[in-house]
């Protein structure tokens, strides 16, 4: 019994370690809009309170067993999908080159530059962006 106690208590444990990447990402709620974390945390609580106790059933302990499994793949796979939309976010950012220094305006010398394209891509050879300082009046009409 002894035994049985200490493997649930070290799932227990291992359930809040290994997710903590994905428990910490508080804002991707739309990817984990179907588990509330708070009973997920009261249920835990309540399954290592009984843990402690004396008075600990076979039929309990399979029931918990069960729960922390399924409850563990369900954070696995949030973690996964949290991992995914990270690593897609680090491209776009690495696309992007390295900061600018505060201030300081960066010319733009390479890279892609889409103008508006209708199902197909427009090749220039040079390209001269200027700022605007008025709108023309024919473009006004």
């Amino acid at each position: 019994m002894k035994k049985i106690v200490s493997a649930l208590v070290m799932s227990v444990l291992l359930l809040f370690a290994a997710p903590a990447s994905a428990w910490a990402q508080s804002n991707v709620t739309s990817l984990s809009a179907e588990l509330n974390y708070t009973d997920i945390s009261n249920k835990l609580t309540k399954i290592e309170k009984s843990l402690k106790s004396s008075d600990v059933t076979s039929a309990d302990l399979s029931e918990d067993v069960k729960y922390i499994a399924a409850t563990r793949m369900d954070l696995q796979d949030i973690k996964k999908n949290i991992e995914s939309s990270l690593r897609f976010v680090k491209k776009k950012l690495d696309a992007l080159g390295p900061e600018p220094e505060d201030g300081k305006e960066v010319p733009l010398t390479g890279g892609c530059f889409q103008l508006q394209s209708e199902g197909s891509e427009l090749f220039v050879k040079s390209v001269e962006i200027q700022p605007i300082k008025e709108i023309p009046a024919e473009l006004l009409k």
